[in-house]
Order: structure tokens, then C-alpha cells, then sequence
């Protein structure tokens, strides 16, 4: 087993690629498992001139049958912190392909950047995140549901509250 790390950035809702990547009809029938999720600083980067906080969300996925080799990773959030967060609405996601051999990725730590503008993610605000992945089969992770995890954002300038 290998783990591989996938760090995308977004910075707002991106729409799929015209190819949304194959259909491992051969692999299996297994759902992948996200085991965590974490959220931490990223630090400042920049955005058409404009310097943004960052964070990093990543999810520690398996897939027993191995068709992590293409992915979907999704990401919602909201403001209210009470352990839901809703999922109905359209999440920033992130199709990528971690291999170009079908069936070959079972484990692999997935992530993506998400910027923290002050509109769509507050500052200094505790956010909840839900995550869900999804395999090159078109399974989503938990049996669809999120996991989710809680995290306080930085200001404009990427400083914490103390």
C-alpha cells in the first residue's frame, strides 16, 4: 500500500473538466473510506495581486478495490457549527487523477486549498467543513455521508485570534 498526496487549489467552485475521467467498471464495487479529515493554514498566496489566507483540507482515503486512480474530491462549509453541515447546495470539488494505471491507487491522502476571501469563507469565524470523496467508479465516500471537522479561520492577513 502507498499513499500519494494531491494539494489542488481552489478558490471557489470550479466546474468539471469535459472529461470527468473514466468508469473502472472492472475494479469492484468498493466504496472509497475517508478515515480523517484535517484542516490547517496554508499560509498567503495570491490571487490575481490580491494575498489570501489559506487552508488545506485534506482526507485520508482508502479504496480496496483501487480505483482512487481518479477522484473527486468535494468540499462544503458552513458557519454553524453543529455537527451538519448541508450538502445540498454546490460544493468546490476537484477532479483529479492520481495514476494513469486503472485500479492501482488504494490509499492516498487527498486535498485541496481553499482561499479564505472574507465573503465565501469568513474571517476569524469558526467554519465547519463536510468532505466526501468520490472513486473513478462514481462511489462516494461513507456511504455519502460527510465527514466533518471544525476550524477556526485567520483574518485578512492570515493572523489568528488568540
Amino acid at each position: 500500500m502507498w499513499t500519494l498526496l494531491s494539494l489542488p487549489l481552489l478558490l471557489a467552485c470550479t466546474d468539471p473538466p469535459d472529461d470527468t475521467g473514466p468508469v473502472a467498471s472492472s475494479c469492484g464495487d468498493s466504496a472509497p473510506v475517508i478515515s480523517a479529515v484535517t484542516a490547517r493554514d496554508n499560509g498567503l498566496m495570491d490571487f490575481s495581486g490580491e494575498s489570501l489566507p489559506t487552508v488545506l483540507i485534506q482526507a485520508d482515503t482508502a479504496d480496496a478495490d483501487g480505483d482512487l486512480d481518479w477522484y473527486t474530491l468535494q468540499v462544503w462549509w458552513d458557519e454553524d457549527v453543529d455537527g451538519q453541515v448541508d450538502v445540498a447546495g454546490a460544493p468546490s470539488e476537484l477532479y483529479d487523477s492520481l495514476s494513469d494505471t486503472a485500479c492501482s491507487v488504494d490509499d492516498a491522502r487527498l486535498g485541496l486549498i481553499l482561499a479564505i476571501n472574507g465573503r465565501s469563507i469568513p474571517y476569524l469565524t469558526e467554519v465547519e467543513f463536510a468532505v466526501i470523496a468520490q472513486d473513478a467508479a462514481g462511489h462516494r465516500s461513507n456511504d455519502g455521508e460527510p465527514m466533518l471537522l471544525s476550524w477556526t479561520t485567520p483574518d485578512s492577513q492570515g493572523v489568528f485570534a488568540e
